[in-house]
Order: structure tokens, then sequence, then C-alpha cells
């Protein structure tokens, strides 16, 4: 029983000092702080506008308010503004990167997901846009650029078509910069 009790204090004091595991924690932890931000942007767009009294769009500066309130506003004002509806998709990613370093599964090619999250978010928002949808100034970028996109395509519908496509298009590379995996049972 001695001998039993002696092997695991040497297990975990060689695991304790490994750099491998500290890495592996800070990695954890890194998650669960990305799982929190995750939570805190959305309750910041649940329950904060820009109409609200702690934004600093619709208050005064003499009046005071708590920096909970305050940091919410700005959070919740900041996405709609640029993002509209689809800031709404933000904490979606943030979400499942946290879970990933959570769960000690590797983020696979982290800097190209990012930059295509980019992409479908700008994709996304010009086809909103264009079917009158809210998307923010985000939006108001992307739509520019895909009315110029529709003098390329010869269709008869176009505009409907071409809008209904790039959400799609969006759709798809929103879902491949989520690192989401399928899995077949055949």
């Amino acid at each position: 029983m001695h001998n039993l009790n002696k092997n695991k204090e040497i297990y975990f004091s060689k695991q304790d000092k490994s750099p491998g595991y500290l890495k592996t924690k800070f990695i954890q932890v890194f998650g669960l702080l990305l799982i929190f931000i995750t939570l805190k942007l959305w309750l910041s767009l649940f329950f904060f506008g820009l109409k609200d009294y702690g934004s600093p769009y619709a208050s005064t500066a003499l009046q005071d308010y708590h920096l909970i309130i305050l940091i919410g506003s700005w959070i919740s004002g900041t996405l709609k503004y640029w993002f509209g509806y689809f800031s709404w998709c933000i904490p979606i990613m943030l979400l499942a990167w946290g879970y990933k370093c959570f769960i000690k599964e590797p983020i696979l090619w982290a800097l190209p997901k990012g930059i295509m999250f980019i992409i479908s978010s700008l994709i996304i928002c010009a086809g909103l846009k264009n079917l009158g949808v809210n998307t923010g100034n985000i939006g108001l970028l992307a739509d520019e650029a895909l009315n110029n996109a529709q003098f390329i395509f010869p269709l008869e519908k176009k505009y409907l078509d071409i809008n209904i496509i790039a959400i799609f298009v969006g759709i798809i590379f929103f879902v491949i910069s989520l690192s989401i995996k399928f899995k077949t049972y055949i």
C-alpha cells in the first residue's frame, strides 16, 4: 500500500511540473474565459439596447449608473451598430471555440477560420441588407460590394437569387469557421 501511494506522489509531482500540463490548463482556462465572455455578450444583447438609460447615447453625464449597465449598453450598442441582427451570431463562434479549448480539442487552422468567419459575416450581412434586414454598418459596406457583383451574373431575378445564394454561402462559411464536425452513421 505504501508503494502505491509513493507512485501516485511521483506521478502527480511529475505532472505538475511539466510545461505541457501548464499549457493545457492555460488553454482550458482560456476556453472557460471565452465561454464567460460569450455569456456576457448574449446577456448584453438580450437585456440592453441603445434606448437604455445606461447607454452613452441616451443618458447625460450628470446621471450615475452602475458600471455593469454602462458596459452592457456599450457592448450591445456597438455590436448592433456594426452587425445589426448578425451580432447574435458572434457569440456562437466564441462559444464554439471556448468549448473546444475547454475540452482540450485542438482548434485547427484558427487564423484561417477566423478570417472565414469575417468573410461569412460580410456575405451574410450583404445578402440580408439587400432583403431589407437591419445588418448595421458592416451590412452597408458589404451591400455595396454585392450590388456591384450582381452585374456579373445574368439572371432574370438576380436581385433575389444573388442575395439568397450569398446568405447560403455565408452560412456554409460560418459553419466551417465554427469547426463543427458532423458524424455519419452508416
